[in-house]
């Protein structure tokens, strides 16, 4: 028998983020659980394409970096965002999942200035 499939399988979803998104951290990675991609009625799952960067919408390239997704990414300081796309084995790609952003903020606030009290003279 032969399995026609022209559908693009699920993207996957981001099940745990630590840290978390939104919040600023000085961490330097994220650690990560993931719900994967799935092609139940289709040919099943080939890989993924992944990327980590600044914009919150970026596309990844249609080349397969894994056969599954990654525990843990590098962030930049500044936002940083995950884009996701899932191949299954018939050639057919997702849209793209995006999940960010983390904000990783390691620059210490300036000192506070403190101008000096004068007293009245009379």
């Amino acid at each position: 028998s032969i399995l026609l499939d022209t559908q693009a399988p699920a993207d996957p979803a981001v099940a745990t983020a630590n840290p978390a998104t939104v919040t600023p951290t000085n961490a330097s990675t994220v650690a990560l659980t993931w719900i994967p991609g799935a092609d139940p009625d289709g040919s099943g799952v080939a890989g993924y394409s992944f990327i980590v960067d600044q914009n919150p919408s970026t596309l990844p390239d249609t080349v397969v970096e894994a056969e599954g997704l990654p525990a843990s990414i590098s962030i930049a300081e500044g936002s940083n965002w995950i884009h996701v796309r899932t191949l299954d084995n018939a050639g057919n790609w997702t849209a793209t999942y995006h999940y960010g952003p983390w904000v990783r903020d390691t620059v210490a606030p300036n000192k506070p200035t403190v101008n000096p009290v004068t007293t009245p003279t009379n």
